[in-house]
């Protein structure tokens, strides 16, 4: 009989204590949830700004509430829309917290624009098409935003502001080297035929 208490009584204390670790680790994964007071603003120069379904986007929803490690961008990325003539582009994202820049928000960005370190652009570089985007063609830009796993509860309440800007200049008239100027990145020059 004592045998049978004791085992009784033991399998008691390890059910009690696994309630216990699990209501302490879902409470622990909640309060991980961070509160942010966040705007992400997208801009475009001769060009618009539409999901995977072609829908413009003006403004971008961030949700009140974030996870270390969560996505948040819209599900198939952000596209930007040619509404002009054949064009080159870049992208600047910029991201920040309580007006500092910051890398605490994480962008995937789409493999055909590449980043050109000196003045923070991503250049569009697809090489089917030259390195332009046609009248009434789609370029995927942004395919998702992360947020960083060290985002923690001592962020709660931060101001992120994130911007993205694209900007789209005629390919034919050469005005990127005035509006761009030279420095470039080499897959830029490669993809496109253009010199200095």
């Amino acid at each position: 009989m004592k045998k049978r208490y004791l085992l009784v009584s033991l399998l008691t204390i390890v059910l009690t204590l696994s309630i216990v670790v699990s209501a302490v680790c879902v409470f622990a994964a909640l309060s991980q949830q961070v509160s942010l007071n966040t705007t992400i603003s997208v801009e475009a120069i001769n060009a618009v700004w539409t999901d995977e379904n072609q829908s413009e986007v003006s403004q971008l929803d961030f949700p009140t509430y974030v996870a270390p490690g969560q996505s948040i961008s819209p599900e198939g990325g952000l596209f930007v829309k040619n509404e002009g003539v054949v064009a080159y582009a870049r992208f600047k994202p910029t991201v920040k917290l309580n007006d500092v820049e910051s890398d605490l928000v994480q962008l995937t960005i789409n493999t055909d624009w590449i980043y050109e370190e000196s003045d923070g652009y991503y250049y569009y570089c697809g090489a089917s098409s030259n390195g332009t985007i046609g009248f009434n063609e789609f370029a995927l830009v942004v395919e998702d935003i992360i947020v960083s796993d060290t985002f923690t509860n001592k962020n709660s309440g931060d101001n992120i502001k994130i911007s993205f800007l694209v900007e789209l200049l005629e390919k034919e008239d050469n005005s990127w080297k005035t509006e761009w100027g030279t420095n470039l990145p080499d897959q830029w020059f490669l993809v496109t035929g253009q010199s200095v």
